[in-house]
């Protein structure tokens, strides 16, 4: 009897030991560290221990919410700390298999290759763009637009050659360098903004400031100029704010004020 009283109770059989989780053997948890340089990895299947489904969600899911976290006008390494490293934790807490790498490295990797193609892309479409206008516009336009860009040479005044230093009364003194045109001087200076831009500009819902110079300093200038950027579609608009130095917030509500303009 046990010390309550209780005959023990007999069994049969033997009862095993229980065993508990911790006894269970776990794999240990392979990372793959992080390379040197990772510019060295061009493309998404240079990355080691990817699978499709894997390279499929650097593909797809990762280009759709670059723009939320990155500025497009700026390679990876002039991004912000607080962008980058707010676009890592949220990828590695939506797929929680990017921790078998050391810093959820392939994110970068994968970023780093989306915005080199996609800053190639637009130069490509902006030349396009550029030769098809140029062959699209009228005479008067293109010739004004030459005129804008032709700088006046001004050659240095000649140099006392031995005869003239030898006879200094005989010649007569050099004319000293005319300065250019006036019209010459000017055409490299930025054109005044019409009233179109500014009452465009204006008629923006949000306090934007003064960025009627950017506007013209990247070719809007004219109502002309402006009715062609609202007849644009909105890819091609925001291709070209882009290129302009405009943050983010600031291409959405032009934008938005553009779409306004369709309407």
């Amino acid at each position: 009897m046990n010390q309550k009283g209780v005959p023990p109770t007999t069994s049969t059989h033997t009862r095993m030991p229980r065993r508990g989780l911790s006894a269970i053997p776990v794999a240990p948890t392979i990372t793959v560290p992080r390379p040197g340089n990772l510019a060295s990895f061009r493309g998404r299947r240079n990355i080691p221990g990817l699978t499709e489904y894997e390279r499929d969600i650097l593909k797809n899911s990762l280009p759709a919410i670059l723009p939320l976290y990155l500025n497009l006008n700026a390679i990876w390494s002039d991004q912000e700390l607080e962008g980058r490293a707010s676009l890592i934790m949220d990828m590695v807490d939506k797929h929680p298999w990017l921790k078998r790498y050391e810093g959820a490295w392939p994110v970068e990797a994968a970023a780093m290759e989306w915005i080199t193609n996609r800053r190639r892309q637009d130069g490509r479409s902006r030349q396009q763009r550029i030769q098809v206008a140029s062959r699209n516009q009228p005479y008067h336009l293109r010739s004004r637009a030459r005129a804008r860009v032709e700088v006046v040479i001004q050659r240095p005044p000649p140099k006392p050659t031995r005869r003239k230093a030898c006879l200094p009364h005989a010649m007569p003194d050099p004319a000293p360098p005319q300065p250019a045109p006036e019209a010459a001087q000017d055409c490299c200076k930025t054109p005044p903004a019409t009233d179109a831009v500014r009452g465009f500009l204006a008629s923006l819902q949000l306090p934007m400031g003064n960025f009627t110079p950017i506007l013209v300093q990247g070719g809007v200038q004219e109502k002309e100029s402006l009715e062609a950027l609202i007849s644009m579609t909105e890819e091609q608009q925001r291709s070209f704010l882009n290129r302009l130095p405009f943050t983010v917030f600031q291409v959405e509500v032009i934008c938005n004020g553009l779409a306004q303009y369709q309407k």
